[in-house]
C-alpha cells in the first residue's frame, strides 16, 4: 500500500493568494501549529504603494524583503506578475504575465518556482501552454470538489474548499475520522484579508487547532504533494 513520506495516507495542504500584510498573522498561526501553505504572489506588486479597502479594512502588499522573511518555511508560488486575468489577455500579455513573475520571484527567494494559482480563478488552454513551457507543473483554479481526492488535472488543481466554506468544520471532522488505504488530500484556499474583513482569525485557528498535531496526517506544501504523486 502506498503511504506519504510520514507513513500516513492522509494529508493537507493550503493555499493563499496576493500576498499582503495579513499573511504575517497566518503564517504565524501556521508555524505554532506546523502546517505548510503555498503562498502565490503578484512580484510587481511588491514594493507598491497598493492599496485597497473592504469593508473598513485596509489591505496593503507586502514588500519583498518581508515576503523573503515570512515564507522562509513555506513554498512561493505565481500569482500572475500584476493580477491580471489571463483569459482576457493577448499570447503576449500570457507570456509576460507568467514568465516574467516566475522570473523575478525566482531572483527574489533563489529558490525554483513550479507552482501558480490563477488570478480570479480563470485559465485558458493558451494559458497552460505557455505554464508548461516555462517549467510551471501545476495551477489552482477556485471551484471546490468537498472531498478529498488526488487532482487528476494539475492545471486545473481544484481545492477541497474554501476556509470560509459552510461547512468546513464538518468536512475537518470526516477527514479527522476517515479512514482510508487510499491516499487523501484536503485542501484549503482563501486570502488572509479575509480574516480581518470578516474580524474572525479565530476561525483558522480553530481549523488549525483541529487539523495540527497528527500522525495520520501528512502535512504538506502544494509543491511537496506534487512532488511526491507525480514522482511515486
Amino acid at each position: 500500500m502506498i503511504k506519504y513520506p510520514n507513513g500516513a495516507t492522509k494529508a493537507l495542504t493550503f493555499s493563499y493568494d496576493d500576498g499582503v500584510e495579513q499573511d504575517k498573522q497566518l503564517v504565524a498561526i501556521f508555524n505554532k501549529y506546523g502546517l505548510k501553505s503555498t503562498f502565490n504572489l503578484n512580484y510587481g506588486l511588491l514594493d507598491q504603494e497598493d492599496y485597497w479597502e473592504k469593508n473598513g479594512v485596509i489591505i496593503k502588499r507586502l514588500s519583498s524583503e518581508e515576503a523573503k522573511n515570512i515564507y522562509a518555511s513555506h513554498e512561493v508560488a505565481c500569482h500572475g506578475l500584476m493580477h491580471k486575468t489571463l483569459p482576457e489577455l493577448s499570447t503576449s500579455e500570457k507570456e509576460y504575465e507568467i514568465s516574467e513573475d516566475k522570473r523575478d520571484l525566482e531572483k527574489l527567494f533563489n529558490r525554483n518556482i513550479t507552482g501558480m494559482a490563477y488570478s480570479f480563478g480563470k485559465v485558458d488552454n493558451e494559458s497552460i501552454s505557455i505554464m508548461k513551457k516555462c517549467n510551471i507543473d501545476y495551477g489552482r483554479v477556485v471551484e471546490p470538489t468537498l472531498q478529498f481526492e488526488i487532482p487528476s488535472d494539475w492545471y486545473r488543481w481544484q481545492p477541497t474548499c474554501h476556509h470560509n466554506h459552510e461547512d468546513i468544520y464538518n468536512l475537518i471532522e470526516k477527514y479527522i475520522n476517515l479512514k482510508s488505504e487510499e491516499l487523501a488530500l484536503f485542501y484549503i484556499w482563501g486570502h488572509s484579508y479575509e480574516f480581518d474583513v470578516d474580524n474572525n482569525w479565530e476561525h483558522i485557528e480553530n481549523c488549525a487547532k483541529m487539523l495540527a498535531g497528527r500522525d495520520d496526517i501528512w502535512y504538506c506544501t502544494n509543491k511537496e504533494f506534487y512532488d511526491f504523486i507525480t514522482r511515486r
